[in-house]
């Protein structure tokens, strides 16, 4: 019986792996097509996108970041949250605690109980404990279940007259965020420009949103295979927001841009990606 059940494991992991492999090989078949879609502004092909580059078989956490801030520019709460754990863990972009606050706070609004954890977690590690219970009870109310063992773990930092007004503060930011949500409307997205491949000079290529046969709007720029920036563009030069890249692949820039130049010096922000 023991073997009859071991051979029935087996025959079911084998069928998950099979068809783990024929959804990814279909995924990487409709590669450009998704890519497109997502340029041309389908908020879940840019989430799916940076899923698949941040957890599928090639991945690529600058790639997944590049989606996902698409994603995230539109409000959607998961795309919101991987932003907020890429700056606070550093993945993809650069280290910022005020960062990941601002984008779990976003998704915190539209009712992701996982964000408001990530939020008090954030608040917690700044020793704000009153703000950050807050929001460790929200998030449990929400029904997040490890919320609860957080908010156990920094109870004791807060005073008795703190603790009496928690259920008060909880109750302001659960009508707070009730509010926003009924407020909220999804922006659309309004990708008006063409989506195209240009040669470029010097052996350069684009491949993104283009205007007037010229780099125009987000899309990345590559010396042959490799990527040399993947960001915003405006008329043919970087503008914006983007990241640029050495002959190696690794970041040599990330931030905002302004006609071409970079607005931080590059020493600042020189990462090895090899440490992630």
């Amino acid at each position: 019986m023991l073997i009859n059940l071991k051979k029935h494991v087996f025959k079911v992991m084998f069928c998950l792996l099979i068809l783990s492999s024929i959804v990814n090989t279909a995924f990487s078949f409709n590669l450009s097509e998704k890519k497109l879609i997502a340029l041309k502004g389908d908020t879940n092909t840019q989430y799916q996108l940076g899923l698949y580059y941040q957890a599928g078989k090639n991945i690529d956490v600058i790639e997944a970041y590049y989606w996902m801030k698409m994603a995230a520019e539109k409000n959607h709460p998961s795309a919101c949250r991987y932003m907020g754990r890429a700056h606070l863990y550093g993945k993809g972009t650069s280290s910022s605690i005020d960062l990941a606050k601002k984008w779990f706070f976003i998704s915190s609004n539209q009712g992701n109980s996982d964000s408001m954890q990530d939020l008090g977690y954030c608040l917690e590690l700044e020793g704000k404990w009153m703000e950050s219970a807050t929001w460790y009870k929200t998030s449990h109310q929400h029904g997040n279940k490890n919320a609860f063992t957080r908010l156990e773990n920094i109870s004791q930092n807060l005073t008795t007259s703190q603790s009496k007004k928690l259920d008060l503060m909880v109750l302001k930011l659960q009508s707070y965020i009730s509010a926003k949500k009924k407020s909220s409307v999804r922006s659309t997205p309004n990708f008006k420009n063409s989506i195209k491949r240009i040669e470029l000079a010097n052996g350069y290529s684009y491949w993104g949103e283009s205007k007037s046969g010229r780099p125009h709007g987000y899309g990345k720029k590559m010396l042959g295979q490799v990527a040399t920036f993947q960001g915003e563009f405006n008329m043919g030069v970087e503008h914006g927001y983007g990241t640029s890249f050495d002959k190696y692949g690794l970041i040599s820039f990330q931030g905002q841009w302004n006609n071409g130049v970079p607005l931080v010096p590059k020493k600042e922000l020189v990462k090895d990606l090899t440490n992630y």
